[in-house]
């Protein structure tokens, strides 16, 4: 019962829409559960009956087939027809055919995924079915065959259109509750309506009104509600119109009171308040409340005398009902005192009896602060306008004066009560500084444009007629909404200010010392020259003019003298030019001349030759009389088509070419070698970047001492390591650099690299002498010992002596005895110099005594060539010589042979360098060359052996027939063969045969090893002729047989010869 009543509460408590819906909804799910239970019951029938079809038809297919395939015995046949069965069929899940003992089972390689949840399986319950039977033909039996199939395609459908009937179900019942609501939505609408319009009626909402729709019951209702709804609207709104009328106008008094920014006020007959507005209670910051029914005697307690004119004046009102109107100064709030005014009047009641006063306040003590400082800001200006520094004058917009200082009363002449009311032009006349002509008055401007102007570069016409430079400007004077009243116009005397600028002007532009124009109003002239050159097609030729000795006449007389004397080449210079040309001075004993208008280059040389003969004319200082000259660079415009800067600069350049021509000339400029002084910089540009980039590397040539075969020091030798054209050898950069500066920052670096590597090789125990070539303009630098000295505090550790310097034969014959001091100064701190490339200069034998090197360097050109040359030879003999005879010592560079090593060792010359010992190589190479390095054994078997110079031309044949057999060896691999042909053919005109048939014969004919040597000699040119043969009929294989052949004879002969040398030391 309690479930009964509590189910019937809970209906009606049901919306309509819930009470229709859900009885629906319940139908609907019922009858469709039905629906999918008896679907589900056909669909697991129709399965099993599927399965027993698909079985029973398999067996009569596969039965005859696995009949004819046993019999042929193709097994593989079997198991591809039953594979094909097993992916062919879903419903299937294996096939088993045991025959003859064997099983073939085969199953389903894709079985088919279960879809179905598992409770869904269960209440299909479909279950796997398995059909065996025997395959017979005739009388004979082939086996046993067994199906096995598998549910889950079956139930995978059935689930399918289960949930298939389900989805439908759901959409019915989704589609008729929408249809539902939407026929109900109107009608409950409505009542909704109905009922919100009810209770916002209750709560005051008279207006409101229910929109009739819906079924006709519910529009019944509706119309009930409006009517009533009206009714009552009606009965209230009348009431309410009458006393709505009353407080809208109570309201509006309070809200007009409130608002206005003046203290008001009421006061009945008796003299007692009635009211106040905010504005009052703020002026007093006293509640209105508090001082209501009460007198002025209860507001003024501490001021009975204002309390009592107020009464007075309030009393007069009353007797006389009107209008009243008072000034006075009243206390208010904080005690301040405020200037204020009183407007009252009286009021009347309805019968028109006298019913009080209404009055309001109006402070006006910031007024009153306003016109004080007015006042005092008149005297001010008043004051200020007759002390005021610059003239001022003011006039009205008709242009009549209204106002003039003291200032311009002293500049134009006119007194203020004579110039008031004067035109302003006849006041202030002014006309154009330069044209005289009269300036139009600003006045007029300054009325149409409304906005200040200014003039400069005028004159003002005093009253005595006097001109006065001024600058002046002039500006409307506006009112407060921006009307032009008049103006005021300013001005003041700029004639010593105008003065001064001329001045500077001046000298921005000219030279102090000679008043000749300086390099600014030279450039602006320059500028004007070329273009009148260029409009009138003439010549402008642009000269810079330098002072040949003056420096030597400035030391001499003194600095005074010598701007006398720069004041009186000006002056030369001025006369020896047109009066249209320029003479400018740039400083110091530089000038520039720029002759223009010239028609042809003969009117220019005849005019620098004026110039020239003006200057070297003597000069008479302290009575003695000076001769100085002048060297002249010329640029010619347009032949040299260039601008100003340029045109200077070429100038400037062909100017130090007069200079190192011999002075006292002039010198045009030539482009060819200006280009190559740019070339010349850029390439010199390019070498200073390697510097700083760190491509320039330092490599080593050691020297070894031919009679012991010890390497006794390197050379340091630069190379340029080049980004893009790789390794760099010396005389591709260092000859330019030499030119210039560049070449003492190189040295520097050379040397300190030297001594840094030096300094390694110490640590890694090793060391040797290293000589560093250091250049002339290196060596000739005054601070040349501090550098050095500076280097070797550097690198404590690289003891002084192993530092060698070289230089050049040239460099140490400029000043012998500047030389001869630096070598001994770097000499006592152990360092010790060579001098390199002896011989090729032209010292004496008393600069070689005088000069303290070390080490004397023979030329590599006299030693390559001494072997073919015999002055070569006798050169080299006395360099060899002479270090003995001055006890110097002796090195040979440039040693390339064997032969060489071994004819320098028979001249006394132990030590030697050159690319037949080793080519320069980097320091990272150099231990192990010194490692691996062994002399030559001629060396060594030459070494203790004497020669006399008659025996040298020995040696000297002995290399030329070794040149002649590797002239014709190397003939075969295809190179050219620098031999003549009778040099060929013939064993008497080669160099060898020549001297084995003259010297050779004279001198060891007597020897029967010499006589042993003509048939070797014979035969080695009989297979040299038949060498080159060959080779001129293109052979290949036989020339080099024979090559090989050749250079055994060559050894033969070679050895001959030992023997004769031999031979020949044993009879000294």
């Amino acid at each position: 019962m309690r479930l009964k009543a509590g189910v019937k509460q809970y209906w009606r408590r049901m919306g309509l829409r819930v009470r229709l819906l859900l009885p629906i909804a319940l139908i609907l799910v019922s009858a469709g559960s039905v629906r999918s239970y008896y679907l589900v019951a056909e669909e697991r029938e129709a399965a099993i009956s599927n399965y027993q079809d698909e079985l029973s038809e398999l067996h009569l297919y596969l039965t005859p087939l696995l009949v004819e395939q046993s019999i042929i015995g193709d097994y593989a046949a079997i198991k591809q027809t039953l594979s094909l069965q097993t992916k062919a069929r879903v419903n299937l899940d294996s096939i088993r055919w045991h025959y003859l003992n064997n099983t073939l089972i085969l199953n389903d390689p894709t079985p088919t995924p279960l879809e179905a949840p598992a409770w869904f399986v269960r209440f299909v319950g479909i279950a796997p079915v398995t059909s065996a039977s025997p395959i017979t033909y005739g009388s004979e039996n082939y086996g046993e065959l067994q199906l096995d199939t598998t549910p889950v395609p079956a139930i995978n459908k059935i689930w399918t259109r289960f949930t298939s009937q389900v989805k439908t179900i759901f959409v019915v019942i989704i589609c008729i509750f929408i249809l539902i609501s939407l026929v109900l939505h109107g009608n409950l609408a409505t009542l909704r309506q109905l009922s919100s319009a009810a209770d916002r009626f209750k709560r005051g909402d008279r207006k409101v009104r229910v929109q009739v729709r819906g079924a006709a019951e519910i529009n019944a209702a509706v119309t009930a509600f409006n009517d009533m709804a009206e009714e009552v609207e009606q009965l209230l709104q009348s009431k309410q119109e009458s006393h709505h009328a009353l407080q809208e106008q109570l309201h509006f008094m309070q809200q007009l009171l409130a608002v206005l920014p003046i203290p008001i006020f009421v006061k009945d007959v008796d003299e007692r308040y009635l009211s106040f507005n905010a504005a009052w209670e703020k002026l007093f910051g006293i509640s209105g409340k508090s001082l209501l029914n009460k007198r002025l005697v209860d507001l003024y307690p501490d001021s009975p005398d204002i309390a009592k004119a107020h009464r007075e004046k309030d009393l007069a009102l009353m007797e006389q009902p009107g209008k009243q109107i008072y000034e006075i100064s009243i206390p208010v709030s904080g005690g301040e005192w405020r200037d204020t005014i009183y407007y009252k009047a009286t009021f009347t009641n309805i019968d028109g009896s006298l019913a009080g006063i209404i009055g309001a306040i109006v402070d006006i003590t910031e007024r009153k602060q306003a016109e004080s400082l007015l006042f005092a800001e008149k005297e001010r200006a008043e004051i200020t306008f007759s002390s005021i520094g610059d003239a001022v004058i003011s006039t009205d917009t008709k242009g009549r004066v209204e106002a003039i200082n003291p200032a311009a009363e002293k500049l134009t002449g006119w007194k203020a009560a004579e110039a008031k009311g004067q035109l302003l032009e006849a006041v202030f006349p002014i006309v154009n500084e330069t044209t005289k002509t009269p300036v139009a008055s600003l006045m007029q401007q300054i009325i149409v444009e409304g906005k200040a102007v200014s003039a400069r570069n005028i004159m003002l016409q005093a009253r005595n007629g006097e001109e006065i430079a001024i600058e002046n400007s002039a500006a409307p004077i506006r009112d407060r909404k921006g009307n032009i009243l008049g103006c005021v116009l300013v001005f003041h005397d700029v004639s010593e200010k105008r003065q001064l600028l001329e001045q500077i002007t001046w000298q921005a532009g000219h030279d102090t010392l000679t008043s000749l124009p300086n390099r600014v109003l030279l450039a602006d002239r320059l500028i004007r020259a070329l273009s009148n050159a260029h409009r009138q097609n003439r010549l402008l030729a642009v000269c810079l003019l330098d002072l040949d000795e003056f420096k030597p006449v400035n030391d001499r007389h003194g600095h005074e003298q010598g701007d006398r004397l720069l004041i009186e080449v000006a002056e030369r210079l001025e006369k020896a030019v047109r009066g249209g040309d320029t003479v400018a001075r740039l400083g110091g004993d530089e000038f520039v001349l720029l002759i223009s208008d010239l028609n042809d280059m003969d009117a220019m040389e005849a005019a620098l030759e004026r110039v020239l003969t003006a200057v070297s004319e003597p000069y008479l200082i302290n009575e003695e009389p000076v001769k100085i000259s002048a060297s002249i660079g010329v640029a010619v415009y347009p032949l040299d088509d260039a601008d100003s800067d340029t045109l200077l600069r070429h100038a400037d350049q062909a100017m130090y070419q007069a200079k190192q021509a011999g002075r006292n000339r002039f010198q045009l400029f030539d482009a060819d070698q200006d280009m190559q002084q740019q070339t010349r910089n850029q390439e010199l540009d390019k070498i200073r970047q390697a510097l700083h980039r760190n491509e320039l590397r330092l490599f080593y040539q050691p020297k070894v001492n031919m009679r012991t075969g010890r390497v006794v020091g390197m050379e340091a030798l630069l190379r340029w390591h080049h980004p893009d054209r790789g390794l760099i050898g010396p005389m591709a950069f260092l000859p330019l650099a030499e030119q210039s500066d560049m070449i003492v920052q190189i040295g520097e670096w050379v040397l300190h690299e030297a001594m840094r590597q030096m300094q390694e090789w110490l640590r890694q125990g090793e060391v040797w002498p290293v000589s560093v070539n250091i250049a002339a303009r290196h060596f000739q630098r005054p601070d040349f010992v501090s550098l050095i000295e500076k280097a070797l505090s550097l690198y404590p550790e690289v003891p002084p002596q192993y530092l060698e310097l070289e230089i050049l034969e040239s460099a140490a014959l400029g000043d012998i005895q500047h030389v001869h001091s630096v070598i001994t100064e770097c000499q006592k701190m152990g360092v010790n110099f060579a001098l390199d490339d002896f011989g090729t200069g032209y010292s004496s034998l008393t600069y070689l005594k005088r000069l303290p090197a070390n080490i004397i360097k023979i030329d590599q050109s006299f030693v390559r060539d001494m072997l073919d040359d015999q002055e070569d030879l006798a050169l080299v003999e006395a360099v060899i010589s002479l270090s003995k005879v001055f006890n110097r010592g002796v090195i040979a560079e440039g040693v390339e042979t064997v032969e060489h090593g071994v004819l320098l060792l028979r001249l006394g010359c132990d030590e030697a360098q050159g690319y037949g010992i080793a080519r320069p190589m980097p320091p990272a190479e150099v231990l192990n060359w010194v490692e691996q390095y062994k002399p030559d054994p001629s060396w060594a078997q030459w070494a203790d052996i004497s020669w006399e110079l008659s025996d040298f031309p020995l040696i000297v044949a002995q290399y030329e027939h070794i040149k002649w057999i590797d002239q014709v060896v190397m003939s075969v691999e295809d190179l050219p063969l620098l031999l003549m042909e009778g040099e060929i053919a013939d064993q008497h005109v080669c160099r060898f045969g020549q001297w084995y048939d003259r010297q050779g014969k004279e001198r060891y004919g007597h020897l029967t090893e010499f006589s042993e040597l003509e048939a070797l000699h014979t035969r080695v040119h009989a297979i040299g002729a038949e060498i080159v043969r060959l080779n001129h009929e293109s052979e290949s294989e036989k020339p080099r047989d024979l090559a090989k052949e050749l250079l055994l004879l060559k050894d033969q002969m070679v050895k001959k010869l030992e023997t004769i040398q031999l031979a020949v030391t044993r009879t000294l």
